[in-house]
Parts: structure tokens; sequence; C-alpha cells
């Protein structure tokens, strides 16, 4: 009967924690399982376990289609200021080994602006006719607005998708837009890798979506995330003397000024090294405590040995 009742408790003290373990590891283990080009995740505008949404900034109105929570509607509530609602989704890892591609639609009745952005800082903003790449509020450095028109897309003017790839091992994002005439979506810009996005802000994947002016109603639908890069590739990261090449600049401009004030700049740096190098001479001074240390441990074995032999008489 105790027998019994240990291996019961055993097997309680085992299965219990790993009940509450198991929702956590099978949710992380989703992006590494799945496929490139697999589906990962619909948005819930309502929210659901994987992903709480909030306010996070400004006054933004924020309606969920009643009857399809992938439908909501967003709006401004004040004219010339950040409004952002949005957040992560827990179990999509955002980092330098992670790829995904974010679709969603954008439906409005007249030329007004949304954003969406992967960690509520970097992303891209736009109208019905023009779009670009953003940080925060302000253009991304080199990606200002161009029109559709300019760059050949034939887009819709109400309904219009778009698919954003979100590059963590290069760093980089790409924006492609749904072409009318050719029935697939065309690259309209993207970052280089040179690190034009010097870090994603989360650490998992996020659906933010930005407003700035009041008046602009827009609905976004059918927004999911897929594993990978659905159009373009990863490209070989930067080598350490690509990076470092830019350094010997700095010594060029030299008149014979600065280079006087180089050479007695390394005289004056060369002195502080024989005061580095003196207290190597102490190190004898380490030995000697060493040495009466070890002194004392054979007068400590022949007490021991006295010991022994008083204990077998």
């Amino acid at each position: 009967m105790k027998r019994l009742f240990a291996l019961i408790a055993a097997v309680v003290l085992v299965a219990v924690p790993a009940l509450f373990c198991f929702p956590v590891s099978a949710g992380s283990n989703i992006y590494d399982t799945a496929r490139d080009g697999d589906l990962l995740y619909t948005v819930n505008f309502n929210g659901d376990e994987n992903f709480k949404p909030e306010y996070t900034k400004g006054s933004m109105k924020m309606t969920v289609d009643p009857v399809d929570p992938t439908v909501a509607t967003f709006e401004n509530l004040e004219n010339a200021k950040q409004a952002w609602w949005g957040g992560t989704i827990d179990f999509l890892p955002l980092n330098s080994e992670t790829l995904y591609t974010v679709y969603w639609t954008v439906t409005r009745e007249k030329n007004v602006a949304i954003g969406y952005y992967p960690d509520e800082y970097f992303g891209v903003y736009g109208y019905q006719d023009k779009i670009k790449l953003m940080e925060t509020s302000r253009s991304l450095l080199g990606h200002d607005y161009s029109t559709f028109a300019n760059r050949g897309i034939n887009v819709n003017a109400t309904v219009q998708s778009y698919a954003l790839e979100v590059n963590g091992v290069n760093g980089t994002l790409a924006l492609y837009v749904w072409d009318e005439t050719l029935s697939n979506y065309v690259l309209f810009d993207e970052t280089e890798q040179e690190f034009e996005i010097f870090e994603f802000m989360t650490d998992h994947l996020g659906i933010y979506f930005y407003v700035y002016y009041a008046n602009h109603v827009s609905t976004i639908s059918d927004c999911h995330v897929n594993k990978g890069l659905a159009f373009g590739t990863v490209k070989p990261k930067l080598t350490e003397p690509e990076t470092t090449e830019e350094i010997p600049v700095t010594e060029v401009t030299t008149a014979e000024q600065t280079t006087a004030e180089i050479t007695t700049a390394e005289i004056t740096t060369a002195a502080p090294v024989v005061t580095t190098v003196t207290p190597v001479e102490t190190q004898p001074e380490k030995q000697g405590c060493g040495s009466f240390a070890a002194a004392l441990v054979l007068p400590a074995v022949c007490a021991a040995c006295v010991v022994l032999k008083r204990r077998k008489n």
C-alpha cells in the first residue's frame, strides 16, 4: 500500500508541472515546426490568448466588425496627433533568426492615411495614392513618399492590399503592393542591408496600426502572418572587414602640426606603460607566502602520522 501511494505521489509531482508548461512550449514551437509559406496567425481584432492589443498612445476609435472579428475600422479622434493601437503576438519571436510576411488590406472611401508597424517603431504609412517606409512618425531616411503611379503600380483606389516582409536575419523591411493589372504583389520599396533599421524594438512580432489625422477612417481586413519571405531572399550578412574599412578615413587630413601632436601623444602615452609593468616585481612576495604555506604541510603530515600510529597502538 505504501509503495502504491509513493508511486501515485511521484506521478502527480511530474505530471502537474508538465500540464502547466505544455501550452507555453507548444505555442513557442509553432514557428520552428512550420514550413516557409505556412499561415502562422490570423489577426483577431478583439484579441485572444495569443494577441492582447490595446491603445498605446493618443485617442483612437477602433471598432471591430460584430460579425467578423478579423475586420476593424480605425479613426483618430484628435487631429494632427499620434494615435496607436496594437500589441505583439506572444508565440512569434522577432529576432535575428526569424522571417515573416505580414499581409493586410485597407478599405477607404477617400484619400486618407493609415500605417502598419511590426514593432511599433519601424513600419509603413500611406494614402490611396502614395506610401512610404517610416521610423515612428518620421520618414525613414531615404524612403520618402512615392506614388504608386510613379512606380508603375496599378492599384485600386478604394481597396488596396499590402505585404510587408519582416526580415529579422538581415534586419530589413520590404513592402509589396498588390498590382491590379498583374494580379500579383509588386515590390514598392525596401531597406538596404546596411542596417538602416538598427534594431527591431520588440522581442515578438507585433500588429500595430497608426493614424495621425482626424476624420481619416480606414478599415483593415485580412490581416495575417505567414512564415518566411514570400517574395525576397535572405542575403549574406555583412563581413567585419567591410564594416572596418571606414576607420582610416579619419587619418587622411594631417598637416605638420597635427603629425607633431600625434608623435607627442605617442610619447606621453608610452610613459604610463612603465608604471603598469612595475607591479610585476611584487610577485615574488606572493610566491614567498606560498612557499611558507608549503613548509607547514610537512609538519602537519608528520603530526597526522603520529596520531594514526598512536591509534593503532
